[in-house]
């Protein structure tokens, strides 16, 4: 498609992000004075949404499996979560299966959906502030 000045085509440029077409929506209606407000609105928007999600997971879980997800949003692994926690494998597994069964409830996933830790570290991550986290989205 071509467009002439002459077509009165205003041309937005927004880089890629989360939720696109709420940006865009935000931007053609004026309500925000330019794509990057909108993206940072969007992104704090998303931000509180996970937020509250992650509130509600940790606040419906009991001491121990608490400590678990705070491992695991260390990045360790279920074995080094194990060896620091002085648990069992098992305990972890379980403790693991306990939350992520929560998650799927919270954030409306399917249950045939694999999740494992490396999701409770991305997820989590953020949540409890861990400062070696980097996003890969």
């Amino acid at each position: 498609m071509h467009v002439t000045p002459e077509d009165n085509v205003r041309l937005i440029e927004v880089p890629f992000t989360r939720a696109t077409s709420t940006i865009l929506r935000r931007i053609l209606q004026n309500e925000v004075p330019n794509a990057g407000t909108a993206i940072r609105l969007e992104n704090e928007q998303q931000d509180a949404l996970e937020y509250a999600r992650c509130e509600q997971v940790v606040s419906s879980i009991t001491a121990a499996p608490r400590r678990v997800l705070q491992a695991f949003a260390r990045g360790l692994t279920p074995q080094e979560v194990s060896k620091e926690l002085g648990i069992s494998m098992k305990t972890v597994a379980h403790h693991k299966t306990q939350i992520l069964d929560l998650c799927r409830e919270v954030w409306s996933i399917e249950p045939d959906t694999h999740k494992g830790y490396h999701f409770l570290y991305r997820t989590f991550a953020p949540y409890f502030g861990n400062a070696e986290y980097t996003s890969t989205d």
